[in-house]
């Protein structure tokens, strides 16, 4: 989060162009929050900035308040809004109103056809009562279904839409540490308040195990480190 209410988060997903000729990721996300003021200006960056590899992304401005879903690999750089009609049941996805979220697969048609060259026929010949083809995007929602990172999309997105209007950090912060989104393997878990320039952040740890989730969250006030 920057000192301008413009918020960054990232998630890992697949792609099958990458190189090693761009701006590593976290140079990549600092150059964003140094130089946005506004949402258009950070995603003007993002979009020019050479890349490597996939990742999904939530680009939030808290002064409109408005946000976007960015889905990036080395080639492309596919913005969503609220509402998009790319988010459709064609790929096995649904768009909503005054939000927008990710995990850690792609929803844009580009990166979904490419996903589908490389493991459409690893997936057929793994699980060949599905039939899927390959060159059919339809033919492969079942199998997308079945993965944990569309699970926790959908259910993500039931959960905003259950509080539409009056989510409030409290139930945010139930909704990364249960499942399906809280999980054993979650090192970092935050959630932004940018109208406020607070965020709240919980961090794994070792004594005793526990994943990020289901560890104390910790209220950081940045007002005066942004000054």
């Amino acid at each position: 989060m920057n000192a301008n209410g413009i918020t960054f988060g990232e998630m890992t997903s697949i792609s099958t162009d990458e190189t090693f000729d761009g701006l590593p990721l976290l140079l990549f996300m600092r150059r964003v929050l140094e130089k946005a003021k506004t949402l258009d200006e950070a995603l003007d960056i993002m979009k020019t900035t050479p890349r490597t590899t996939g990742w999904n992304f939530i680009l939030g401005d808290g002064k409109i308040p408005d946000g976007r879903a960015i889905e990036v690999d080395a080639v492309d750089c596919t913005v969503f809004a609220p509402m998009d009609p790319k988010e459709t049941e064609e790929t096995g996805h649904w768009a909503m109103e005054q939000a927008v979220r990710r995990t850690n697969h792609p929803i844009g048609m580009a990166q979904i056809k490419k996903l589908a060259e490389i493991y459409g026929p690893k997936i057929k010949e793994t699980y060949p009562a599905l039939n899927i083809d390959p060159s059919n995007i339809a033919s492969a929602i079942p199998f997308l279904k079945l993965q944990n990172t569309w699970q926790r999309y959908d259910w993500l997105g039931k959960q905003i839409q259950a509080n539409e209007g009056k989510l409030d950090i409290p139930q945010a912060l139930q909704m990364l540490a249960n499942k399906p989104v809280g999980n054993n393997g979650t090192l970092h878990s935050w959630v932004f308040d940018p109208k406020n320039q607070v965020a709240y952040v919980a961090i794994a740890g070792s004594n005793p195990p526990l994943t990020a989730s289901r560890r104390p969250y910790t209220k950081i006030d940045l007002k005066e480190w942004f000054k």
